[in-house]
């Protein structure tokens, strides 16, 4: 399960400087996985050594596009985030609150609230991210 994410930026830079800062912006945390001339796609790399808590305030999977517009590029990003942890953990924990003890539920209360804030996070990221692209 996935949210997708859609931010798009106008800028009168050339097409090389705007993806050497795509480059620059995306650091060892991600991989690569397709690029030509004009399109960047990348994914979060989960399994290198870090924090995890570092881990919830990067976008999942992404694609930037820059297109000439009129004389302006048009750079274009869409993310995705993931809600299968959190779905998850809310699953368990609904079968432990009819298995065993109605006072589980409580626990679930807090993790739609820690996902609205990890959502929120990564839109400011994205959107740091975005205007230091276009700059």
């Amino acid at each position: 399960m996935k949210i997708k994410f859609k931010l798009k930026a106008r800028t009168n830079t050339e097409l090389k400087i705007i993806i050497s800062r795509i480059y620059s912006q995306l650091d060892s945390a991600y991989q690569i996985t397709y690029d030509t001339e004009n399109t960047i796609t990348f994914k979060y790399k989960i399994w290198r050594i870090g924090s995890r808590s570092e881990s919830r305030r990067k976008v999942d999977v992404g694609v930037f596009k820059v297109e000439a517009l009129n004389g302006e590029n048009e750079v274009q990003l869409s993310y995705f985030i993931s809600l299968l942890w959190e779905f998850l953990i809310m699953i368990v924990l609904l079968i432990l609150g009819f298995a065993q003890n109605s006072f589980v539920f409580f626990l679930i209360i807090p993790i739609p609230i820690l996902l609205l804030i990890r959502i929120d996070s990564v839109k400011k990221i994205t959107e740091e991210m975005m205007s230091r692209i276009t700059k």
